[in-house]
């Protein structure tokens, strides 16, 4: 307590070694020239980035993303991808709730289709894209269109 107030060596040194790691995280993810910058002052599109080397710092397993691909252009889009392709690499796993079935379909393993706060669908990318009631809540009607031996 005393050192930080005073700034002691070990203070001094321990905090190089945070600003150290932050630093590395960024150039990983891509965001280095940014460093100096504060968060707020950033694109938008590079403030939805900010919460992949938030998750790293935090030695994070599980990432909850609320619509994290909303106001982004095509390469905000591709960036962001990349960046939770990271994520997974390092064994952290993400959780979008997101709008854009293109880049859900791109990066999902499993995909849950929620319709009024219902299950509606579940499975892989390519099931899910092709479930009637999946589709039927995409587009935001009540049921499905009638399917041959259904």
């Amino acid at each position: 307590m005393l050192g930080a107030i005073w700034r002691s060596p070990r203070m001094r040194r321990e905090e190089e070694a945070v600003r150290a790691r932050a630093r590395g995280i960024l150039e990983r993810v891509g965001l280095k020239g940014w460093a100096d910058h504060p968060a707020e002052s950033l694109p938008t599109g590079l403030q939805r980035i900010l919460g992949i080397p938030r998750a790293l710092a935090a030695f994070l397993q599980l990432v909850l993303m609320d619509e994290p691909g909303a106001g982004l252009n095509p390469f905000q889009k591709a960036r962001l991808a990349e960046r939770i392709r990271q994520l997974h690499q390092e064994r952290i796993t993400v959780l979008p709730a997101e709008h854009d079935m293109n880049l859900v379909m791109e990066l999902a393993e499993e995909i849950a289709v929620l319709d009024d706060e219902r299950l509606t669908a579940e499975g892989p990318p390519e099931a899910t894209r092709q479930d009637p009631w999946g589709i039927a809540a995409y587009r935001g009607v009540e049921e499905p269109p009638h399917v041959a031996g259904g």
